[in-house]
Order: structure tokens, then C-alpha cells, then sequence
């Protein structure tokens, strides 16, 4: 009896465990064979990463830049990490930039610039605290430099007006002192380099800009003093991208001087303004930004947000919003967070769905495939109305209709519309919107005993874009999930 006691116990905490685990409260969670979530690869011992790259020539060699005593790289991909030390002592790191040009490295430490080839043998282009040199200030440090190989910027962080911007033409022999020009417009110190269409941008509280290669500044935007609104620059394409931390806005700039606002409520929570975490995926042209604990993305341009966290840690460690940082390899993410390092392939491309009606014919394409409407689109009122239900569900909708109210309701995704008959307003998820602000004769009908509603209206608000081609009265519809 005492025999099988024991065994219903050891049942009973096995039956336990299960539970706890499938519960998640036990256990971190463990990806299943071909689940698409962040795995952890490593310890890296970084607490505080300014850059992660990813050697071209060699993809299990990553480097860690950071800004607070640690200068790492990984020869395996991420498992485990060893120190950098050009100098070869116990002296602390402090790496914010690195750059990887025609086969040469170049990374920046207290008043040094260094090079190398191989990441054994390190080179020294500049060493300010030489005292020789006659640049170097006791006390002040490179913070951030840009380099092509051939041309450097380094600025000193703030602390001294006479030693601010450095410029080198010449692979860092020579320098020129450009910080009388920064100062002249109210620089205090450099905190980050951006060179953008042959413009020279400098943050220097306020952010700068020069089109001569540093002679003569203009502001581009001042701080806006003690409520933590801070203003980052980040080259997102062929753009730039400015946010600002305390209103979670991103403009965005073709010329780095006319801004257009992308996003007034971006969900970036305060802290990309401060640190500047976006990454620009070239390919699949997915922009990706790392908050914390969490990972976005955005397929249009910043306009709207995806989460991409899956996989990370939801405990209540310290982890500070601007820890984490990522970088891209192929179809990979790697992403340095706290002092773990992890990788996650990138989302899986979206098929675009594109619609093509022309008024009058019943006959439209989804993505070239032939089909039909119960009823031709018609033009009244200056706007095309049509039955819409076959146009949402090819689109991955639903459509349905109240015959006692007269309403139609549709929905898409995260998105409901509701639209009554001969009503010139709907909801849009609960909002009442015009249908048509200018025109109040735009309004759903019953035609010919079809149902027909305003078709810009409805798709736009579900997330489409729509375009009009007066010659051949051909509407097509692009809808990217």
C-alpha cells in the first residue's frame, strides 16, 4: 500500500510539471521544430550595445560595439564572445561607431580610431591623446566619427568649443578644425555623424547640417529643452528619417532639408528619438526598430507597426528600452538584448492582392485571375459605387448585410466599417466618419436590387490604395496585409 502511495505522488508532481510548463509559468518557452520565434544563441556580456554587425566576409563573425566598456566579437555565430582590445590591457572600450570599407574595419575607443583587416593585428589612424597632435583635450573622447576609407569626420563630445569636429582628407594624416563653424550656430558637442546625399549632419544639440563638407552649419531642429524630447537621425533608403522621443513622431525627409510627417503616433514608445534603433532591410524593404523587450516592424514605410517579439523574454528583468539592437544577415535577425544575444528569420514575405474593375463590366482580376461581380461598378454623384461583397472577399473579408437596418457591415482584419443605405456617414471602427466630405450626396444605395457602396471609401479605410485611370475608367485596388 505504502508502494503504490509513493507512486500516485511521484504521478501527481509529474502531472504538475506538465501543467506548469504548458502553462508557460515554469519553463521558458521552447520553440517547436520549425516555428519561426527569437532563439537564444548565447551570452554575449554586453549590457549596454550601440552596434551589432555582421562580418561580410565571414557570417559567424559578429562584432558588439559598445558604449560603456565592452568591445566584443563572436567567431561561431553568436554563441560565445571574446574581448576586442587593441591596446592589449585591462583599458575599457568605448566603441560607438564602426564602419566596413573595401575589406578594412575601422572602430573608435576613447581618442583613438582604429583599423584592421583581420581583427588580430589593429592599426592606429588617429590617437588624439598624443598630446603632439595638438588636437586632444584631457578628459574628451571621440564619440562618433564617419569614414569612407578616405574621408573622416570625429567629433569630441560636449565639453570644450574649441575641440568639437574633426575633418581628415587625407585617411586620417591631416585634420582640419571645423569646430568654429559648429559653435558659431550653437553646437555644444558631437553626439552623432550622419552623411546623407553629400550633406553633412552633426548632432550637436541642435541637430546641424552642412553642404559644404563642415566650412559653414545650418540648424536643422533644436531640442526642445527639458522634457526629454530628443531628435534622432537615421537613414532609412533612400531617405532620412527624424523621431522624436517624447511625441513618438517619425518625419522623414528625401532631400535632408523639406520634412513630411510619415507617423504622429508611432508606437515606439519614447525611446527610438534617444537612440536611433532602426534597421533598413534593403531587399525586402521591411524597416525594423528593437524597444526594450520588443521587436516591430513596419512594410510601409513607418506608417503602421508590427509586433515581431516572439520568443524573447517577458520576465521582469532589467532590461533598459534602449538596449536592444539588431542586425540583419541574408534572411536573418540577429538581435543583441541585455547581455543575451539572439536570432530569428525574418517575417515571411506577404502576398499583395491587386484588384482590377473598369466601370461598366462585370469582370475584374484578383492578382490576373479572372472573376465577376453580380452588378458592373457605376459612376454617381462623381464616385464609383459597386456591390462590394466579392471585391472584400477577395481581399480576405467578410461582408454582411441587415435587411431590418439596412446595414452593411464589413471587416477586414483589425478593421470594421458599418454603412446604412441613403447615409452620408458610417462607422469606421466605432468612429463616425464622413463617407465623403465634400460631397453629401455620396451616399451606399439599392440599385437594380443590388446594394452598392462607395468603393474608395470602404477599401481605404480598410488599409488599400486605390487608383483611378480616367482614359480607360479602370479602377485598380492594392492591398498589402
Amino acid at each position: 500500500m505504502e508502494g503504490l502511495m509513493t507512486r500516485m505522488k511521484k504521478l501527481m508532481a509529474i502531472v504538475l510539471v506538465l501543467v506548469l510548463v504548458l502553462q508557460g509559468t515554469m519553463l521558458p518557452s521552447i520553440a517547436r521544430a520549425g516555428e519561426n520565434v527569437w532563439q537564444k544563441l548565447g551570452d554575449s556580456g554586453v549590457a549596454y550595445a550601440t552596434n551589432v554587425v555582421i562580418d561580410p566576409q565571414d557570417s559567424k563573425h559578429i562584432i558588439i560595439t559598445s558604449g560603456f566598456n565592452d568591445l566584443k566579437q563572436s567567431w561561431n555565430g553568436g554563441t560565445t564572445f571574446e574581448d576586442i582590445n587593441p591596446w592589449n590591457s585591462d583599458k575599457a572600450m568605448i566603441t560607438d561607431d564602426i564602419y566596413y570599407v573595401n575589406g578594412i574595419w575601422y572602430f573608435n575607443s576613447w581618442g583613438s580610431i582604429f583599423k584592421t583587416q583581420d581583427w588580430k593585428k589593429f592599426d592606429t589612424v588617429v590617437d588624439w591623446n598624443a598630446t603632439e597632435k595638438g588636437m586632444w583635450v584631457d578628459g574628451r573622447i571621440i564619440d562618433y566619427f564617419w569614414t569612407n576609407g578616405e574621408l573622416f569626420y570625429a567629433g569630441i563630445r560636449p565639453g570644450d568649443s574649441q575641440n568639437i569636429l574633426f575633418k581628415s582628407m587625407d585617411r586620417g594624416k591631416t585634420w582640419t578644425n571645423l569646430s568654429a563653424a559648429v559653435v558659431q550656430v550653437g553646437g555644444l558637442g558631437v553626439q552623432k555623424i550622419i552623411v546623407f546625399k553629400s550633406l553633412l549632419f552633426v548632432d550637436s544639440d541642435p541637430w546641424l547640417v552642412s553642404s559644404d563638407g563642415g566650412m559653414t552649419f545650418k540648424k536643422v531642429v533644436q531640442y526642445t529643452g527639458a522634457t526629454g524630447n530628443y531628435v534622432h537621425l537615421d537613414v532609412i533608403g533612400d531617405s532620412l528619417w527624424m523621431t522624436r522621443q517624447a511625441e513618438n513622431t517619425i518625419k522623414e525627409s528625401l532631400d535632408g532639408i523639406n520634412w513630411k510627417m510619415v507617423n504622429k503616433d508611432a508606437p515606439i514608445n519614447g525611446f527610438i528619438g534617444a537612440y536611433g534603433r532602426f534597421l533598413y532591410d534593403e531587399t525586402r524593404k521591411i524597416v525594423y526598430t528593437a524597444i526594450g523587450k520588443k521587436v516591430l516592424y513596419s512594410r510601409d514605410d513607418g506608417k503602421t507597426w508590427v509586433s515581431y517579439s516572439e520568443g524573447l523574454p517577458t520576465d521582469n528583468s532589467d532590461i533598459f528600452p534602449h538596449d536592444g539592437v539588431l542586425a540583419l544577415n541574408g534572411g536573418t535577425l540577429y538581435l543583441s538584448l541585455g547581455k543575451e544575444f539572439y536570432s530569428r528569420s525574418v517575417p515571411s514575405e506577404v502576398q499583395k492582392t491587386v484588384i482590377v474593375l473598369k466601370i461598366g463590366s462585370a469582370n475584374f482580376t484578383v492578382n490576373g485571375a479572372s472573376q465577376t461581380l453580380d452588378s458592373p461598378p457605376v459612376i454617381k454623384n462623381g464616385r464609383t459605387l459597386l456591390p462590394i461583397r466579392a471585391i472584400i472577399e477577395a481581399l480576405g473579408g467578410t461582408v454582411n448585410w441587415d435587411a431590418t437596418t439596412k446595414k452593411a457591415t464589413v471587416t477586414l482584419g483589425d478593421r470594421t466599417i458599418s454603412l446604412w443605405i441613403d447615409k452620408d456617414a458610417a462607422t469606421v471602427n466605432g468612429v463616425s466618419t464622413p463617407i465623403d466630405s465634400t460631397n453629401a450626396t455620396v451616399v451606399p444605395e439599392i440599385i437594380n436590387g443590388r446594394t452598392m457602396l462607395p468603393l474608395r471609401f470602404v477599401t481605404e479605410n480598410l488599409g488599400a490604395t486605390v487608383g483611378w485611370a480616367a482614359a480607360t475608367k479602370t479602377i485598380t485596388i492594392t492591398y498589402t496585409p
